[in-house]
């Protein structure tokens, strides 16, 4: 329903798409939620509604008693068109929503909060150094870094040409053909004290076989559990009965999906800790 090339129609398809989500997960729609969170009128927000009433009929309904639409439970949406995560942020209390309507009121949403996550250190490096190494991986540069690595406790500078990036779900790292290693590695972002600016180079970049090559992992739940354990596990990452979860990632990021899994590396060792708690 998006047209970024035209305002307008933009604004009101990011409209339409807050009433379907509405309709679907809180099972209303309120013109006040619109004027709030989009600024706009009360009866621009009335036609947002009837708009979306025409273009997918039957979705809501409208109640005469409280005076409102609301979603029927035989609408239908798109497959993937929102998610859990979604509804959380935008609906619940605590959410996006919520702080709107408060702020709107003058009083703080945190009182009302039943939503958090945990939130984990930030990882993030110098933004003059980050656009330097952003920049060499967009045109394969060469960069050459001062880098702290965990392993082998170093702190050297280093020929790299960055290529791709990646994400662990904690931390962004780049992968880089590495003049000193003569292969690929992976650079933590926030472990690059300097860069120098990127050079131009003609050469070819090496393949990198482990970025292309997609390994799949297959999981069940540990044998060491008991039944009811098994079932609770196989419950929560979605495993059929007596079956297996098929889990696909680059080569190149396996150990990482590993670690968030609490499973060892591919070579059959463990990670080591990096942190320990003070008391």
């Amino acid at each position: 329903m998006g047209n970024v090339s035209n305002p307008s129609l933009w604004a009101a398809a990011q409209r339409l798409a807050f009433i379907e989500k509405s309709a679907w997960w809180r099972g209303v729609v309120n013109r006040q939620d619109l004027q709030a969170i989009f600024g706009v009128s009360l009866a621009q927000a009335s036609a947002d509604i009837q708009k979306y009433h025409e273009l997918n009929p039957g979705a809501l309904i409208y109640n005469l008693n409280r005076k409102r639409y609301e979603g029927n439970v035989e609408m239908r949406i798109p497959e993937g068109s929102t998610t859990l995560e979604e509804a959380l942020r935008l609906f619940f209390p605590g959410g996006s929503m919520e702080r709107v309507r408060f702020a709107a009121n003058g009083v703080s949403a945190s009182v009302a909060a039943r939503l958090d996550m945990v939130a984990l250190p930030q990882r993030n490096g110098h933004l003059e150094t980050l656009r330097r190494v952003f920049m060499a991986s967009l045109y394969a540069s060469k960069l050459k870094i001062r880098y702290l690595s965990v392993h082998g406790s170093k702190d050297s500078w280093r020929v790299v040409r960055p290529h791709a990036w990646g994400n662990d779900g904690n931390r962004w790292h780049f992968r880089a053909w590495c003049e000193e290693s003569a292969g690929f590695r992976d650079f933590v972002v926030g472990r690059v004290v300097e860069a120098e600016w990127p050079q131009e180079v003609t050469e070819a970049m090496p393949k990198d076989a482990e970025w292309e090559e997609i390994v799949t992992l297959k999981l069940r739940p540990s044998r060491n559990l008991d039944a009811i354990q098994r079932a609770a596990i196989a419950l929560d990452y979605g495993i059929p009965e007596n079956g297996v979860l098929s889990v696909s990632v680059r080569k190149a990021m396996e150990n990482y999906l590993r670690v968030r899994l609490h499973l060892p590396f591919a070579d059959g060792s463990a990670p080591v800790a990096q942190l320990e708690e003070v008391r």
